[in-house]
């Protein structure tokens, strides 16, 4: 446990010392990520001083924000598990549990869903905490004027955008027309001057397709200054074809290390 949480810091402190050059067309969002830096090493010494009083705390902390969404996804687990029902919690909360986080050590927060941009919750709370870094996983199709506006004023926190790769694949997973508003999506914050990233779940399917330069040379010209892969997981009855196998998961670590290494 201990070594992987010094692996995951190390990276952090990493990827932070890059930050600024791979944000150079975004001067605004460079220079947060330059202060951000000095707030993450901060959350890493009260991470220590805790793990020194027996107290485990994580880099990262991931938030299922919301089981909302916009979208019916073949194989989301947040549409096979349903809808709970239950009102999510109160801005005031949320608020709480990133101080509390963010008051152990916790540098990290993934904002996931459901759709996150459907939590404004969650969303008004990762605003107050500029200290943190804050990736939110979103579909992209919501990422309207008022949205943009936001993740502008919040540059310490990136939206990224899931897609499967091409339009095909991505259309048949997500929903007719979602590739093309995607697209628009990641123009638009191009011109707005907002950097984002994007998040690709991995299978047999389109392995080949996605861990090439030149798709991560495309995504690059249109803004793109992060790229997330995600093994898929089958939630879905009949869809364990579409996991990795071994020799794949070699493929996609070793693409990874190559590509950061050049870049």
């Amino acid at each position: 446990m201990i070594a992987y949480k010094e692996l995951f810091d190390k990276n952090i402190r990493i990827s932070l010392k890059t930050a600024a050059s791979v944000l150079s067309a975004y001067p605004a969002s460079a220079g947060v990520f330059m202060r951000l830096g000095e707030s993450l090493a901060k959350a890493e010494q009260r991470r220590i001083r805790n793990n020194t009083d027996g107290v485990e705390v994580p880099p990262m902390m991931i938030i299922s924000t919301t089981d909302e969404c916009n979208l019916t996804c073949k194989g989301c687990y947040a549409c096979e598990r349903g809808k709970s029902h239950h009102a999510g919690l109160t801005s005031s909360r949320a608020s709480e549990i990133l101080t509390e986080a963010s008051e152990l050590g916790v540098g990290v927060v993934l904002l996931a869903g459901g759709e996150p941009l459907l939590s404004h919750g969650w969303l008004d709370s990762m605003a107050q905490h500029q200290e943190m870094a804050g990736l939110v996983f979103t579909n992209g199709t919501l990422l309207d004027e008022a949205r943009r506006d936001w993740f502008a004023r919040n540059r310490h926190s990136i939206p990224i955008l899931s897609r499967e790769g091409g339009e095909t694949v991505t259309d048949s997973r997500r929903g007719d027309g979602v590739y093309a508003k995607v697209e628009t999506a990641m123009a638009e914050l191009r011109s707005a001057g907002v950097p984002f990233g994007l998040s690709v779940t991995v299978t047999v399917e389109n392995i080949n397709d996605i861990l090439t330069d030149s798709f991560a040379a495309e995504y690059v010209r249109k803004g793109c200054r992060l790229f997330v892969f995600v093994e898929y997981v089958p939630v879905m009855a009949g869809t364990d074809s579409l996991m990795l196998t071994k020799a794949d998961k070699l493929h996609l670590t070793q693409f990874a290390i190559d590509a950061g290494n050049r870049h």
